[in-house]
């Protein structure tokens, strides 16, 4: 039998020895030409992550040739791959490969120029099959550990990032809702910083527990309801303090003695 290990040009006396052995070697031999998938490493990216349509990569092949003495022989890099994105219509999820990304290159049966060209139906522009030219590249393996990510497991699903997080939408709904999984429904935001929210108005339906300091710099009007009250100290400064349109800090009362008593100290 041939020791034929499918590298071109490596013929040995026992490939010679019989029909069958050289019909093996040249069957083999044919089978080398043809490229199915392999492992590619990025080189450059034409995208950047921002928003484009989606582009091209250059890679470079990272399982070696060997020639009949079996020495090895490095691959040519790949230029103009189209790589994978996660997209439907005008929906995606835009992270464009970067470099030194490990991945899967994946040769098509026929040539598609023409249709990287057009981007719809068209002839082969060539006779050429299974040919490195005709690569694309679907990325993520053998690579290391994110440190930006989307994370799901039993405990749920976890949004980290080192930056900022940023949504636009013209209606953000978050919704901790009781289900027949869950005993509470709690919605969390904490920040170690400063929390800020700009609106024209804020509505809070319920109960609201403040355990810090409220600060109000436009005033504060209570309407309704049971009114407003206060366990503790009430210190006022500056300003007036006025209780059913009567001025506490300048108002009098009759004295029994004649006129009117002086305002509160």
């Amino acid at each position: 039998m041939s020791n034929f290990s499918g590298n071109q040009g490596s013929l040995s006396a026992q490939d010679l020895g019989g029909e069958f052995n050289a019909l093996r070697y040249l069957a083999l031999s044919l089978l080398s030409e043809m490229e199915t998938a392999t492992l590619v490493k990025v080189i450059s990216c034409s995208n950047n992550g921002g928003l484009s349509p989606v582009g091209t990569v250059q890679v470079q092949p990272l399982v070696n040739l060997k020639d009949g003495h079996d020495q090895p022989v490095e691959h040519p890099q790949l230029y103009g791959i189209p790589y994978f994105r996660l997209q439907g219509g005008s929906n995606a999820v835009i992270m464009d490969p970067e470099k030194g990304d490990i991945g899967i290159a994946v040769f098509a049966s026929r040539d598609i120029s023409s249709v990287k060209t057009l981007k719809g139906l068209a002839t082969a522009a060539s006779d050429r099959k299974y040919d490195l030219a005709d690569g694309l590249y679907i990325g993520g393996v053998l690579n290391g550990s994110p440190t930006q990510y989307v994370q799901f497991n039993s405990a749920g699903i976890t949004v980290n990032s080192p930056a900022k997080v940023h949504v636009v939408a013209p209606d953000v709904t978050v919704d901790a809702s009781t289900s027949a999984t869950v005993n509470t429904a709690t919605a969390d935001v904490s920040a170690t910083s400063a929390l800020n929210v700009t609106s024209p108005t804020s509505t809070f339906n319920g109960d609201v527990t403040i355990t810090g300091l409220l600060a109000g710099q436009g005033g504060m009007a209570i309407t309704g309801g049971t009114g407003a009250t206060i366990t503790g100290n009430l210190v006022q400064t500056g300003g007036n303090l006025t209780s059913n349109g009567t001025n506490l800090h300048t108002h009098t009362h009759p004295d029994p003695q004649g006129g009117n008593t002086g305002v509160p100290n």
